[in-house]
């Protein structure tokens, strides 16, 4: 509808109107008559006999493509004596109805993008306008090293004509790019240092100087003709000509740019001038020609790598891939690196690596080049080897791997990391350094994304495909060949490599390994071997990680049939509902037998409860699925069914575990869940008050102790050290912690990562609400619709059942009909076979119906799919929606059998084709712009089906069919963490329940990060004998950190009801200043390696490690995820090596406690050194421990 205006100030603009206009509409009582998002309006001033001087006539128009929001408009400020008034400009504007009918494109227009304040997108214009007036000339280009003296070392140069080399800035993809030629270069302003570029002379020479965390993108225009519809005008390259390929892996973080004119600077100045947070400085580095990665060079520290032990070359090459050190001064430690192989061997070699490698790290612009040898003496005599022996084993269920990642222009190299182990690697302990994880992934550590304007497929097929099916890897002068992957981590574009050895005289390589793993073309899917990514599944379920559980007799095994309905009656050629799909039975002497075996075999058993697994996902031969424990089955018995064979293979005979379900897990909302919650008529008020007890309980957990041991374990934060526990204790030891800097850390970490989790990810926790296994009911005493369920309370480990009506759904949630209704029944009826066996941590689900359940939710089955499920009254639907049904993804099959090759090719294509990202992402901002029953949500949520069945189908979503967002402004909740410009014109405030969820949240100002992380490094430099100022602060620290002991105080007073605890045994005293040593080293060894940037000096600080998070930004979150659980998982060993260490199962409790109080004096004692504070945790976990085990045992407990 069309509103005519009129006594408008001749000097408003229509910015102003707009804005004026926008203020009303966008109040509430106006926002319920147009949904999902603030309207929108398009307002036009007349210009036809305007007075000279002004800008317009005074009169105009608006238009709103809701007449229902045009009407209530005009009831308030219609004619010339209106309800209420308006004014611009101290005038008051007139307004009625217009005369003229709409423009029908204005109204579609309106009604497919949403308000922008205008303000915010002039001031965008402006900018782009800006940067394209001042394009600076460039006459050369320079690649090169930092030098340590501050010098800047040229190892590549290019000279340009200055009329075809030009420096330029893109607003949209805040970018930098030169362009020269066919060729550019982009330098993102997330990958400066600092956000800091400098510009100023060196000599007679204008120079722009840009100093990177990673490595620029580099392109190349397409020269070869296009279809007309192609958007395709770049490709990416790895380097910009043969003599950039041979330095581009070492010297691509330091760039000059060589300008035409010192004039070129002053527009340098003004271009920079508008682009928000750049940073400029006028230092320019002197240049010298040092020639630090030559060929020479190069030529002769591969033949040094080629002749050391792999373990030991690893280290080194691994330190200058990560461009601590250039060739000149790494090749300067060789004689100290021999001479250590000599005298201690290649294991403590490794050791000394790793340490002086973190030590680079730490003091990177601190040390000269000539004092690198002397730094790896240092770290050699400060290197404490980790004991061997039955104190201190290595877990027979982990393996030594060795991580290689490729990215455009070089080769990254990380570990060993102990991580856990599958049958192949567990088949040969002693060939670890045989395998490496090869990953594919952008300079900036995140996985490859595509731009719409560079033809990234054709680059990652000569880059990463050639790899993969010619070449292989050359590591360390050895060479490494394609073997395999594993499910979870193709889809983080990561596989395996492996270098063929001898095992027993029999040389073992790729073909001869997938050989053994079983026969893949004599199964009841006659396709499997003709579909690449398909037999690249079967062969996958080999590596997948498992904890090694017991060998089993054929005779111990049987087929049980599984329980199948027509999907339509009658009609067997329309398919089958298969309500046992991937889960089958077993006794509950093998699974007790299990349990045994998984206890014996990991040190995590000492420490963790013992609860038997009823419930356990499994690998057993060429099968895959869940068992569960069958009450009716005796002795040793596994029973199979057809849906768990997925090919034969006789020759492996040992029951392998996924994962024993010993616990329940918390239900967590998500974005897409609560959009689907949303539409099935959820109010925004239950989500908040969800979201409210969430950030409540956050703010409060600053308290006191007990709050606070709440809070972490509720987030699953801190479970590594046992943060929740020892809390816990200390809060019955009545400690005050709340003035501790340490612990006023750990809660702002821990509280910044909760906040964090809610708003960007809408992580909001659901009590009561349990996430659980799913198995079937295989006595058929459930009705349709019906589940059994209970959980083991952890705290008092009782039992307590589900009952009534429940909301239940599966991850990922997509189409409406992924959330159901179903009803538990509660406690076992007498008489029910749950009375004799209840499967607790599990949700049994009904054999009756025309359809499974779990095949309702998103395509679910039983092969160890998690399931949500909640009372309905924590999320009242109103209303449940029919569930999807898709038919089965296309397959592409071959017309010959698969070979590696072939499964090479479609890893290549799953790279290039993986777009279940971006189906998802879609589908939620569609959700948002109109609804979760939009067409085009239809569209994709059968699209993501298929994304999801691509790794075994072969067949991809091909891009041209994805359904676009509705306009190109997106939801406020989408932008990036990483971006601080909340009023950008690119986003639009989202008026649905995730977007008011999202605003709800405010973060808490990460300044303290920044702090902490100067006070470690002040520390480390005090360590190291740094510079007067350092040792003088670590030192006031220090004091006043010992100045509050009333932790020590309360733990002395608890351990002398046991000890003497003046009296400290010498000898446990020394033994923990060994472990000591050696902790605080590895720990800075994991704070080094597992940042989520390349940059030379990241690194983690000691809280952040001892929380489990990591704080830093990122525009991947899905990647900080996977560090975070890597970063658990090596503190998790490690911390389990010192427990091992401190407190053998097999010492007496006073000397337990004796040597654990030892250990925490030395930690107090050295409580300034990094690594102090959490190995003083590990001790206070010992302690406490110790004492109720103790106590319970006195108890008869």
């Amino acid at each position: 509808m069309e509103v005519f205006m009129w006594n408008v100030d001749f000097h408003a603009t229509r910015a102003d109107v707009v804005t004026e206009i926008a203020k009303v509409l966008h109040r509430d009582d106006y926002l319920e008559l147009w949904q999902p998002f603030r309207v929108n309006l398009d307002v036009q001033l007349h210009t036809k006999n305007k007075r000279v001087g002004t800008i317009h006539s005074g009169s105009g128009r608006f238009t709103v493509a809701s007449e229902r929001v045009a009407r209530r408009f005009l009831e308030e400020y219609e004619g010339l004596l209106p309800l209420k008034t308006l004014r611009f400009s101290q005038r008051q504007v007139s307004f009625g109805k217009s005369k003229h009918a709409p423009n029908k494109g204005i109204i579609e227009k309106l009604k497919r993008t949403p308000y922008v304040d205008p303000r915010e997108e002039a001031e965008k214009q402006r900018r782009m306008e800006e940067a394209e007036a001042n394009r600076i000339p460039i006459r050369g280009i320079e690649f090169g090293w930092e030098c340590r003296d501050l010098v800047f070392s040229c190892e590549w140069e290019k000279s340009l004509d200055p009329e075809s080399g030009l420096l330029g800035y893109d607003e949209d993809r805040r970018e930098f790019r030169v362009v020269f030629g066919s060729k550019s270069i982009a330098l993102r302003l997330a990958q400066i240092n600092g956000r800091r570029v400098s510009c100023g002379m060196d000599g007679s020479l204008p120079v722009i100087f840009f100093s990177l965390e990673s490595a620029p993108i580099f392109e190349e225009v397409i020269t070869t003709p296009q279809p007309d519809s192609s958007p395709l005008k770049r490709t990416r390259v790895s380097a910009l000509d043969a003599s950039h390929e041979r330095v581009v892996a070492y010297a691509s973080l330091a760039v000059r740019l060589i300008c035409d004119s010192r004039s070129s600077l002053g527009a340098f100045r003004t271009l920079c001038g508008v682009i928000p947070s750049v940073k400029l400085s006028d230092d320019i580095y002197h240049k010298e020609y040092r020639q630090l990665f030559s060929a020479e060079l190069a030529a002769q520290f591969e033949r040094w790598l080629a002749q050391l032990d792999f373990e030991v070359a690893f280290q080194l090459e691994k330190t200058v891939r990560d461009m601590l050190v250039d060739f000149r001064e790494v090749l300067a430690t060789r004689e100290a690196v021999e001479d250590l192989v000599r005298s201690e061997g290649p294991k403590h070699t490794v050791g000394v690596l790793r340490l002086f490698h973190s030590a680079l790290k730490e003091s990177t612009w601190d040390i000269h080049s000539k004092d690198i040898p002397d730094l790896f003496l240092t770290a050699a005599r400060e290197y404490v080897p980790e004991p061997s022996g039955p104190e201190n084993p290595i877990p027979e269920d982990t393996f030594s791997c060795y991580h290689v990642s490729v990215t455009p222009t070089a080769m990254k190299f990380s570990g060993p990391f102990q991580e856990k182990s599958n049958r192949v690697f567990r088949k040969y302990p002693n060939r670890h350094s045989c395998f490496i994880r090869m990953t594919f992934e952008e300079e900036t550590r995140l996985k490859f994304r595509f731009d719409r304007e560079v033809d990234g497929a054709t680059f990652v097929k000569k880059r990463y495909g050639t790899i993969l099916r010619e070449t292989g890897l050359k590591i360390c002068g050895r060479e490494y060949f394609f073997l395999a992957y594993s499910q979870s981590a193709l889809k983080e574009h990561s596989v395996w490599f492996m270098r063929p050895f001898k095992d027993e005289g029999v040389l073992v390589h790729p073909p001869s390994i997938i050989e053994s793993l079983g026969n893949f073309d004599n199964t009841s899917d006659r396709n499997l071997i003709y579909c690449p990514g398909r037999y690249g599944a079967r062969i996958s379920q080999a590596f997948t990680s498992t904890d090694p559980g017991v060998t089993i007799e054929p005779e111990e095994i049987r087929e049980l049939p599984d329980i199948e309905v027509l999907k339509v009656p009658g009609d067997p050629s329309r398919g089958r509902h298969n309500f046992t799909d991937g889960v089958g039975t077993i006794s509950y002497e093998l699974a007790e037998e299990i349990h045994r075996a998984m206890i014996r075999m990991s040190r995590k058993a000492r420490w963790l409860p013992t609860d038997l697994a009823t419930v356990l996902q499994i690998r057993f031969q060429g099968c895959k699925g869940m068992v569960s424990v069958d009450y009716l089955q005796s002795g040793r018995e596994l029973a199979l069914r057809p849906s768990m064979i997925k090919f034969q293979a006789p020759e492996w005979s040992e029951i392998e575990i996924v994962r024993a379900f010993d616990r329940p897990s918390p239900f967590y909302l998500n974005r897409p869940l609560i959009m689907v919650l949303e539409g099935l008529g959820v109010k925004y008020q239950v989500f908040k008050d969800h979201q409210d007890a969430a950030v409540r309980q956050a703010q409060n957990s600053r308290q006191d102790l007990k709050s606070a041991g709440e809070l972490f374990e509720s987030c699953g934060l801190g479970a590594s050290f046992r943060l929740p526990s020892i809390m816990y204790h200390l809060h019955k030891l009545k400690v005050p912690m709340q003035k501790d800097p340490f612990f006023k850390h750990l809660m702002d970490f821990a509280i910044n990562h909760a906040l964090r989790e809610l708003k960007h990810h809408a992580r909001i926790p659901i009590n009561p609400g349990h996430t659980l296994v799913g198995v079937a009911d295989i006595h058929g005493w459930l009705k349709p619709d019906e589940v059994f369920a209970c959980i083991v309370n952890q705290q008092t480990k009782r039992l307590e059942y589900l009952e009534g009506e429940m909301v239940i759904t599966r991850s990922p949630v997509i189409h409406p009909g992924d959330v159901q209704l179903v009803r538990a029944i509660g406690r076992p009826p007498p008489g029910s076979p749950f009375e004799k066996e209840r499967l607790p941590n599990a949700v049994v689900f009904s054999i009756k119906g025309d359809r499974p359940v779990p095949s309702k939710l998103g395509g679910g089955d039983l092969d160890g799919d998690l399931y949500n499920i909640a009372p309905r009254r924590q999320l009242p639907i109103e209303k449940t929606h029919s569930p999807a049904a898709y038919p089965d993804a296309p397959k592409r099959l071959l017309d010959r059998k698969c070979t590696m090759d072939d499964v090479a090719d479609f890893v290549t294509d799953y790279v290039n084709s993986d777009v279940l990202g971006l189906i998802s992402s879609n589908w939620l901002i569609i959700a948002d712009q109109s609804s979760v029953f939009d067409e085009d949500c239809e569209t994709l949520a059968q699209l993501h089906s298929f994304a999801v069945d691509y790794p075994k189908s072969s067949t991809p979503v091909p891009l041209e069919k994805i359904p676009k967002t509705k306009f190109k402004a997106r939801p406020d909740w989408s932008q990036p963490e990483t971006m601080n410009d909340s009023k950008s014109a690119d986003f639009y405030e989202s008026t649905t329940a995730v977007g008011r969820l999202f605003r709800a949240i405010q973060l808490p100002a990460l300044d303290i990060v920044r702090s902490v992380n100067r006070a470690q490094r002040r520390k480390l430099r005090a360590e190291e004998g740094g510079e007067e100022g350092d040792r003088l602060l670590a030192e006031l620290e220090r004091m006043s950190l010992r100045n509050d002991d009333k932790v020590d105080a309360a733990v002395f007073e608890r351990i002398t009801q046991f000890i003497d605890g003046d009296d400290v045994d010498p000898d446990y005293r020394d033994r923990a200043f060994t472990i000591f040593d050696r902790y605080t080293a590895e720990l800075k060894i994991i704070c080094a390696a597992y940042t989520i940037s390349y940059s030379r000096d990241a690194m983690l600080t000691e809280e952040e490690a001892a929380v489990g998070t990591i704080v830093a930004r990122t525009s991947q979150p899905r990647f900080r995820l996977n560090m975070m659980s890597k970063l658990r998982e090596q503190t998790d060993l490690q911390v389990k090596g010192v427990r091992g260490e401190v407190a053998s199962k097999d010492d007496e409790f006073e000397t337990k406690l004796e040597k654990a109080w030892a250990l925490w004096r030395v930690t107090q004692e050295e409580r300034e050194l990094m690594g102090a504070r959490t190995l003083g945790l590990i001790a206070l976990g010992v302690i406490f421990d110790t004492i109720k085990e103790y106590e319970e045992e006195q108890r008869g407990y």
